[in-house]
Formats: C-alpha cells, structure tokens, sequence
C-alpha cells in the first residue's frame, strides 16, 4: 500500500475536502494522511474512510512535526499546497516524490505562491486542469523550470449522481418556501472570486417566487457575515435567502437533487475556477445550471448546464427563468 502525506492549511467543508475525500474514495489500496493546522470542522467529512487519518498540527509545531514523518514515516510521495515556504524547512528523503498542489484560481494567488516556491526542492507541480497549467507556466519565471503536470480532481460518482443509492438523508436539507423556486450557490462569504453580488443582482432581477438557499464554508469573521447581510439589504434581497453552514460533503449530493426536485436551479458567479466541483457536482445530479463561462469548466462535459459571459446578469436571470419554466411545464 502507498503511503501519501499531504499538507494543507485549513481542514473545513471547503473545496479541498472535496479533493481530499474523492482521492480516497477512488484509491482504497493508498493510505492517505492528511496534516492540517487549523481545525474548521471538517474532520467530519473523513471518519468513515478506512485509508485516511487527520491531524491537526498548529504552525509552531508543523516543521517539527513533519520532519519526523517524512524521515519515519514511510511515504512515497509528500504533497503540499498553499505553503510554498513549507519544502524550504521539511528535509524529504531522497527517494520519496516531492510534489507541490496549486488549487486556487486566482492568477494573483498562484503568481504569489510560484514566488516564494524553491522548484529545486519538489520533483513536480500539480494541478487540476490544462488551463490551471496555462496560468502557472505563464507565471513561472524563466528560472524556475519544474514539471507542471494536470491531476484532474476525482468525483465521487456514487454521491454526485441522479439518484443515489449509497448516500440517503430523508430529511430536508435544502429549505423549501411552498412553491417558490429555489436557486441554490455555494461559496465563501467574501466579494472576490466566489462573488455573491452577482448572485444578488440576479435574484432582484427575478420575480418574488425566486428565492436563494447560499451554502457558505465556515467563517470566524463576523464582520464578513456582517457585510455580507448588509449587501443583501442594499440590493433587496434580504427576506428572500435562507443560509447553511456547512454542509457535509457527504450530503451534498442529496442536496442538488432537493433543488433540482423542487423545480429549482444551481448558479455558480464564480469569476474564476480551476476545476469547478460545484458545477460539475450539480450537473451530475441532473439539477439545472446556470454558470459564469470561466476557468477549467470548459474542460467538463456538462448535460445540464448553460453557460452565460462572466457578469452579464441579465442574461443568468432570462436563463435561470427559462430553465426553471421548463421543468415547471414537464413536472
């Protein structure tokens, strides 16, 4: 069996999970251990998979900590991502793969990340998709040359699927208002790559039976809820969003078809994705979608999905209209 130590920062519901879950899903024959030093509440979401261990190790002891793994611990390969610095302080043997993970979509964040990565320490960058591998050749400089290789995302077909029978949560997780058609987004409650204004600007353009069920990742900053309600306000939209915390990954699958049973659409504002789970998880399910053209999604056969130009809102509200009529009329 290999043994694959991965490293990460923050151990939530969020979009690493979904990467971290799926990769032990499909690889039952490797043993998984996955170091974080942050526990948000996402240790949930690994407990009943046999090949996976978490630990949650604070920054003042991490180096320590990961020195005496990789030098006992047996791996063939060490994964790291969104701690460029970490390979600089960790002394990996010789004979196990170094591999640094570039996940996020935001050009900015990978040009920062690729500044401070030491290439001569890891073996290989990995990515989710061909355009994730355009954005970071581009930004490599000259001096850096590393292989940049794609690892597409594993999805767990069982969970994400039209219906399931593995995976089956008889309550309502996704809020239902009588007849009101629901619209559901995930993401994290800030304005920048997830972009809930946009999310916003569509609702208050549709008519008051469309209402929004927002999915958000854990959040300590109560300014950000704060600002994020107040947006909400300021575009009209207030009574018409019911909010949930972290969701399992677990249970996501019922919730898309929860929407998608109740004559409902997914919408992804996203303005940059390097692989796009939400999307394609929901399009498994056969909910409707209705998404930003952007990133990776390109790369996806999608059967359920129209696709708009990133912000053009008019056009994500007519389509989430016509979408949503067309199930109304077939139900």
């Amino acid at each position: 069996m290999n043994k694959i130590l991965s490293v990460y920062l923050n151990c939530s519901l969020g979009g690493m999970t979904s990467v971290y879950r799926a990769r032990a899903l499909h690889h039952l024959d490797h043993q998984y251990d996955y170091v974080f030093s942050i526990d948000s509440g996402g240790r949930s979401a690994y407990s009943q998979l046999p090949n996976v261990s978490t630990r949650i190790i604070g920054q003042e002891a991490l180096v320590n900590y990961l020195n005496y793994l990789v030098r006992f611990g047996g791996y063939s390969e060490v994964r790291v991502t969104a701690n460029p610095s970490l390979y600089q302080y960790i002394e990996v043997p010789s004979q196990t793969k170094k591999i640094y993970e570039i996940h996020s979509p935001d050009i900015n964040i990978i040009v920062q990340e690729l500044s401070q990565l030491d290439v001569t320490r890891i073996d290989e960058i990995w990515v989710p998709s061909y355009w994730s591998k355009r954005v970071v050749e581009l930004s490599l400089s000259q001096s850096k040359k590393i292989s940049v290789c794609v690892h597409q995302n594993e999805i767990d077909y069982e969970n994400f699927s039209p219906e399931s029978s593995k995976v089956l949560y008889p309550q309502f997780i996704a809020p239902a208002r009588g007849s009101a058609i629901p619209i559901s987004w995930i993401g994290r409650l800030e304005n920048t790559q997830k972009n809930y204004l946009d999310f916003f600007r569509t609702l208050s353009l549709l008519p008051d039976n469309y209402y929004g069920i927002l999915v958000y990742s854990y959040t300590s900053d109560p300014l950000r809820l704060s600002n994020f309600l107040g947006d909400a306000a300021g575009f009209g939209v207030s009574d018409r969003l019911e909010l949930l915390s972290d969701i399992p990954q677990q249970q996501m699958g019922c919730f898309h078809r929860q929407v998608r049973d109740a004559g409902g659409v997914f919408y992804s504002t996203s303005l940059s994705e390097s692989f796009g789970y939400g999307v394609i998880e929901a399009d498994l399910c056969a909910c409707p979608v209705v998404s930003f053209d952007v990133g990776a999604l390109s790369e996806h056969t999608l059967h359920h999905t129209e696709f708009v130009n990133a912000g053009d809102v008019y056009s994500a509200a007519r389509a989430i209209r016509k979408l949503t009529e067309l199930k109304s009329s077939a139900m």
